[in-house]
């Protein structure tokens, strides 16, 4: 949904035809922060049954250990798309006229680079992790403007193991709802003064920790009431109805609040490992880990690839062949790319995290036992 939504929005800001002007709007206008905003709420549900899990079995959760799982995950290639981003795509795109004749994105880079203030502080930003911010206070950055999500996932990681480790049983349902009603507290916030809702909502916009509150959630219920969650979410005929209304939600412009909740029930759905409509197979588990690659190196790869296909003008922009040539150039080099980087660049550092400091290792079946006893 991201990748499309992206490549939709380049045609649409080159003026070419895209999906954007035709009954598809809404869906393509949406597709890129729904995408994200599902990861988000992943992201939050399996952190959380993780650290329960981590503090059922051992009494306690290893902040250091967490900490270092995380880095060793999402430094490495982060940094990388940094370097390629702020060092890599300005020296190719001021030699490479192609490069140059992508008029919307030559111009960012063309901005980055026109001094030592529109370079350095975006790059400190970027540096201390804090992509979310240099997007909002600076122009986003060609080939790490998707970067801002990632910034949100690491302080949530810096926040959420402090929070479960310290909240006591009763207490932590209430601290999960009350951060995922956050949007409904802020639209609320105008009774106190007029100007507050824009305020809080650009935070909020920052750090939309709500959906991840709302995925911790799913993660307790599933955690300590797991039999009443799988005699649940086995049931066909919801399954169909939640699906139903997820697909529909993705034409809609809805409440964030209801967008988390949509997608924290499809998680619960598809994770039971009885039931029939659980929608694993081989090829979409592929493509699952070698996904973070696929979010981060798609807008650079989106950019040579754009230029190198106009630049050969070998078929009308306004055709139909443009626009499926473009995906078919865009989509495998991007799957290629993400795949030599997770074998050749992360597995080395994932290898140093399951073997150094990984306490309860996701995407396992659990034990079964039941945390309440």
């Amino acid at each position: 949904m991201v990748l499309v939504h992206h490549v939709e929005l380049y045609k649409h800001r080159a003026g070419d035809p895209s999906l954007f002007k035709t009954w598809l709007r809404v869906f393509i206008a949406h597709a890129g922060k729904n995408g994200v905003y599902i990861f988000f709420v992943l992201s939050g549900f399996l952190i959380t049954y993780l650290l329960l899990e981590e503090k059922h079995r051992t009494g306690t959760i290893s902040l250091k250990k967490f900490y270092l799982r995380r880095a060793y995950r999402i430094w490495p290639l982060y940094y990388l798309i940094v370097v390629i981003s702020f060092f890599i795509l300005p020296v190719l795109a001021w030699n490479i006229g192609a490069l140059q004749a992508e008029h919307h994105y030559f111009g960012r880079i063309e901005l980055l680079t026109s001094s030592s203030q529109n370079f350095l502080q975006p790059l400190g930003l970027f540096l201390l992790f804090l992509p979310n911010l240099a997007i909002k206070w600076f122009p986003a950055v060609v080939g790490a403007a998707q970067t801002w999500s990632v910034g949100v996932e690491e302080q949530f990681y810096l926040l959420w193991p402090v929070l479960i480790k310290h909240a006591k049983k009763k207490l932590l349902p209430l601290m999960l709802i009350a951060l995922s009603l956050l949007p409904i507290v802020v639209d609320a916030s105008h009774f106190i003064s007029p100007g507050l809702p824009g305020r809080l909502s650009w935070w909020l916009s920052v750090l939309p920790i709500n959906f991840m509150a709302c995925g911790g959630i799913g993660a307790y219920l599933y955690f300590f009431h797991r039999d009443k969650i799988e005699r649940l979410f086995t049931n066909s005929w919801l399954f169909g109805l939640n699906s139903l209304v997820l697909l529909a939600s993705l034409f809609m412009t809805l409440n964030p609040l209801y967008f988390a909740i949509i997608s924290t029930t499809t998680i619960l759905f598809i994770i039971q490992e009885s039931f029939r409509y659980n929608l694993r197979c081989k090829w979409l588990d592929n493509a699952g880990t070698i996904s973070y690659g696929i979010y981060m190196y798609h807008p650079t790869i989106m950019f040579l690839s754009f230029a190198v296909i106009n630049s050969l003008a070998l078929v009308e922009a306004d055709s139909a062949l443009y626009h499926v040539a473009a995906y078919l150039v865009i989509v495998p080099a991007t799957l290629a790319v993400s795949r030599l980087s997770y074998h050749g660049w992360e597995k080395k550092f994932i290898r140093i995290k399951n073997q150094k400091h990984t306490v309860i290792e996701s995407g396992k079946p659990v034990d079964g036992s039941n945390p309440k006893s």
